[in-house]
């Protein structure tokens, strides 16, 4: 098997490496960004890159090396980490200096991750070295516009649609948020840590998660923070129907209003997984659909309370929307210490829909909802019941 050797690229590579592993999720989303197909975290599947018949293929996660690796038991030459990936399929490779810093940035450019200029800001202009610049209109991609000097895109990735991942502001204000799935037990000490630094979040929850903990649901509610959808089942949204995305919006829309009494505008897809179907459906009903811009990765076994703290910390920015869950075993912990440091930072914790912009909106190539021309934000009308 080929291993990815890194000794020959300069101290400063290695730093960007780093950057990129911190906002891939440690090199999972290169996976999923190059390999288009249905597969799951340590479940063999066929590799797409060439003829496997035999669903050799395997994504897990390295604890030794902290990041994810691929293993193609029916051709080693597709075993490594993602940057070793991503050389092969541009004919590059890593242990060069000067290849490696172009998988580096090839990585960085083709996945949008805006390392070339700063750490994102309302002020900022991020487009820069994507593929897809141009921006779009109500979360779509235009397949004619702008004339931006780029090459034309694909149909494909002209028509893609786009989630709001964070807001365009120049006020420092961003939101944390909370999905709800599985598990109760650590939400009360996340709940005693918003109330004692006077934070009000957003709180994405499951049918299955409300069924389970109505009267937890219910407190939520009732001190004041505001409740957003996450489906009924927790679906894997680009693999059903319209129909199907249709009843899971509307049969959590009716169990979040029976338990607590709140009318929620905002959704978030399971599992961060959508396609132009699904955020149709979403936007049609007239709902908003809810990524997030800083992934605390609180749900992850390996990580530690000191690294969710390192990793939020490091991605703050204007109008970012944090994504924590409401039962991480070092999530209370983790808030515990982020949200004062934010706040000595001047920065203000709103819920997501006093965050971002209501009615007709703007969301460029990477997500981001851009300041309408009215500076004001629109009366948030998203308030509990």
């Amino acid at each position: 098997m080929k291993r990815t050797l890194y000794t020959n690229a300069k101290a400063d590579h290695m730093v960007r490496k780093e950057e990129i592993l911190a906002k891939t999720g440690n090199g999972l989303e290169v996976f999923r960004h190059y390999l288009p197909v249905k597969w799951r975290v340590g479940r063999n599947f066929l590799n797409p890159l060439y003829a496997d018949g035999r669903a050799s293929c395997n994504v897990y996660y390295d604890r030794h090396s902290g990041m994810y690796r691929m293993k193609d038991f029916g051709n080693g030459e597709y075993s490594g980490d993602c940057f070793f990936l991503v050389a092969k399929l541009k004919g590059l490779d890593c242990r060069s200096a000067a290849d490696f810093v172009e998988v580096l940035h090839t990585i960085d450019r083709e996945l949008c991750l805006g390392l070339d200029g700063a750490i994102p800001s309302g002020t900022n202009n991020r487009e820069g070295s994507c593929r897809t610049t141009r921006p779009v209109t109500g979360a779509r991609e235009k397949s004619e516009g702008e004339n931006t000097g780029e090459s034309k895109e694909t149909a494909a990735e002209a028509e893609k649609e786009i989630p709001i991942y964070f807001v365009e502001m120049e006020d420092k204000k961003l939101a944390i948020s909370f999905d709800a799935a599985w598990g109760c037990e650590r939400t009360e000490k996340i709940l005693d840590v918003l109330r004692k630094y006077n934070v009000q979040a957003t709180f994405f929850l499951t049918n299955i998660w409300l069924d389970d903990y109505p009267d937890m649901a219910k407190k939520i509610a009732d001190a004041g923070h505001e409740i957003a959808m996450h489906s009924v089942t927790h679906p894997h949204m680009s693999q059903i129907s319209r129909e199907e995305v249709a009843r899971e919006l509307d049969g959590n829309y009716q169990r979040i209003v029976e338990v607590t009494g709140y009318t929620p505008q905002l959704f978030r897809f399971p599992f961060g997984e959508y396609d132009n179907k699904s955020i149709d459906v979403v936007r049609e009903k007239g709902y908003y659909p809810i990524q997030w811009s800083i992934d605390s990765l609180d749900w992850m076994e390996s990580k530690t309370a000191e690294d969710i703290i390192d990793r939020v910390k490091l991605g703050l920015h204007p109008g970012a929307i944090i994504l924590c869950h409401n039962n991480g075993t070092y999530t209370a912990e983790a808030i515990e210490e982020i949200i004062p440091y934010a706040q000595q930072q001047g920065y203000q914790f709103v819920p997501v829909g006093q965050l971002i912009y209501k009615g007709d909106y703007e969301t460029d190539h990477q997500g981001m909802e851009k300041m309408p021309l009215e500076k004001d934000t629109p009366e948030d009308k998203n308030t509990a019941q």
